[in-house]
């Protein structure tokens, strides 16, 4: 059979429609439902996890391949979550196992650190365990510097867990505005003439 242009561009179309048809079905759900809670989906190994206590969120648990939070539904986006301590421990001792994880992560996801920089810096969670040397403050902005250039991920600094948890929502409410526009705008581009 030989297909003309017309033809082709309509094969493509139904294509791309079948692509994006189950995020269409379930936004269309979310929005039957009450259409305001987020669906993200934790990682099972996640230590310290966010409950998003009094957020529209609606959290299930499975193993990501990278980063702790994401949203249902195939979003390339993800969250590394950590706290003041175990940001130090990953940015020393703990580096080449976390930079594995940024390049399975490259590009599409942050790190949210549950504790501002100057407490990071100069307070309690700039120790080595056993009360070794601090960290130099130039190791810690050294890294955040690479973090974002080399992996394109940026380090997100929170004075408290609850603002990392509120500033993770905010992140992940904004990227699923962000994927249902491009879905609203792929149905309209291919809407049959």
């Amino acid at each position: 059979m030989v297909m003309n242009g017309d033809e082709r561009t309509g094969i493509e179309d139904v294509e791309r429609i079948g692509a994006i048809l189950p995020r269409v079905v379930e936004t269309i759900e979310q929005r039957a439902n009450g259409g305001s809670r987020l669906l993200v989906i934790r990682d099972t190994r996640e230590q310290a996890p966010w409950e998003f206590s009094g957020l529209p969120v609606t959290v299930t648990v499975a193993t990501l391949k990278s980063g702790d939070y994401t949203l249902a539904g195939g979003s390339t986006f993800c969250i590394e979550r950590k706290s003041g301590r175990d940001f130090i421990a990953s940015i020393t001792w703990g580096r080449e196992r976390f930079e594995r994880e940024l390049g399975r992560m490259a590009g599409g996801g942050v790190i949210i650190v549950e504790a501002d920089l100057h407490s990071l810096l100069y307070g309690s969670f700039n120790h080595r365990p056993g009360g070794g040397q601090r960290v130099h403050p130039n190791a810690v902005y050294g890294s955040v510097a690479s973090f974002l250039l080399r992996y394109r991920i940026p380090t997100l600094f929170a004075s408290s867990r609850a603002d990392a948890e509120a500033l993770a929502y905010h992140l992940l409410r904004h990227v699923e505005r962000q994927r249902q526009e491009r879905a609203a705008t792929t149905i309209t581009a291919c809407r049959v003439r």
